[in-house]
């Protein structure tokens, strides 16, 4: 099953809507001007990997949970036998998507670390 990125970004739209969140409210937990988060959920700028995990956590859904709405993951696996090749299939796609969310996870933390530091000696040289 291929999911097109329009249709996230509409699902995106509509949890978003549905939590009573602005588009707003999201650009500025990303740091962004709301006309920048709206060119992302409208299709304009591309949406990354990252930018679709840090949407989904201000959204405070989970990932796969975005990508099957308005289906949440536990009922997609009724939907499906279990000893079926396609849930093998996506449990080894979820099992790597997991391993690259903790990477990005691990690789967000790191360069805050850096950005603190930066502006720490930054902070330092101007005194």
């Amino acid at each position: 099953m291929i999911i097109e990125e329009k249709s996230i970004l509409k699902k995106i739209a509509v949890i978003r809507t549905n939590k009573g969140y602005s588009q707003d409210y999201v650009a500025e937990k990303l740091n962004l001007k709301q006309s920048g988060y709206g060119l992302i959920e409208n299709g304009k700028r591309k949406l990354s990997v990252v930018m679709l995990l840090q949407i989904a956590i201000i959204l405070d859904t989970p990932i796969i949970d975005v990508l099957t709405y308005p289906l949440v993951y536990d009922d997609v696996k009724k939907l499906v036998p279990e000893n079926s090749d396609l849930v093998a299939s996506q449990k080894e796609t979820i099992l790597s998507l997991k391993s690259n969310i903790s990477l990005l996870n691990d690789k967000i933390e790191i360069q805050k670390n850096e950005i603190l530091e930066l502006k720490g000696l930054d902070k330092s040289c101007s005194a």
